[in-house]
């Protein structure tokens, strides 16, 4: 690092901080995973604080220029409300439309949200884009069938948790 010459460091430039603050998928998931597990041991202080530092830590890895679909959808999942989550899981699909996670992440909000027609394409499209040894098969089929239940899908809901009682049998999320 170039010093001055009363012998303190040189301001780094823009690009330089920038490369700084490009933060990888992994540490923010770490974070993330903190995150929740805060909230669900219901110290809500201390988790409104974490989410609102991983906010802000996304929003810099975003705005470095790094920006995939796993960005948008684990910020999707640190929102509470569901308009915000919804934009941002749209965001993903521009990038990685035939992601059936993101797929199945929305049509779980549009289920919350009650706009069943476009819920039910998503967990069509989800159950369709999913793949047999995908690292997160369990929650797709899982988001899928639950959000099919939620529109009175039934066929679609007994097909994504058949689907799931076949690939993972000793899961309890498909008893």
């Amino acid at each position: 690092m170039p010093m001055k010459r009363n012998g303190r460091p040189a301001p780094r430039s823009r690009a330089a901080h920038q490369q700084k603050e490009k933060l990888d998928l992994s540490f923010l998931y770490q974070e993330a995973a903190r995150y929740f597990r805060v909230f669900l041991a219901g110290r809500q202080d201390e988790a409104r604080r974490l989410r609102r530092r991983l906010v802000r830590r996304l929003a810099r890895a975003m705005s470095a220029g790094e920006v995939t679909a796993k960005h948008w959808l684990l910020l999707a999942d640190l929102y509470t409300r569901l308009k915000p989550a919804e934009c941002c899981l749209r965001q993903a699909l521009r990038i990685a439309p035939r992601d059936a996670e993101v797929h199945a992440e929305l049509a779980y909000v549009l289920a919350r949200r009650g706009r069943a027609r476009e819920a039910r394409r998503h967990v069509s499209l989800a159950l369709r884009y999913c793949k047999a040894g995908d690292p997160v098969e369990e929650e797709i089929l899982y988001a899928a069938g639950d959000a099919a239940a939620m529109v009175d899908q039934e066929d679609l809901a007994r097909k994504a948790k058949r689907r799931g009682r076949s690939r993972f049998p000793d899961s309890p999320l498909f008893r």
